[in-house]
């Protein structure tokens, strides 16, 4: 049985999974990745800077 993966769209058009930022949350390399475009342009940016649940989840704390 195929099982198609259901996108999830935040409410500025990104598909979640393919958002960097939404997936740093749970993947270092993402997040070191991140640290690394980010200096320079943002003081002191540390990979626990890039968390997101989703705009549409039932937390309180997105991008």
């Amino acid at each position: 049985m195929n099982e198609k993966k259901q996108q999830k769209i935040a409410v500025c058009g990104l598909d979640c999974g393919n958002c960097d930022i939404y997936n740093a949350s749970n993947n270092p390399e993402i997040a070191h990745q991140l640290v690394k475009q980010f200096q320079g342009a943002w003081e002191d940016v540390k990979t626990e800077d890039f968390h997101c649940n989703g705009c549409r989840s039932n937390k309180t704390q997105c991008w």
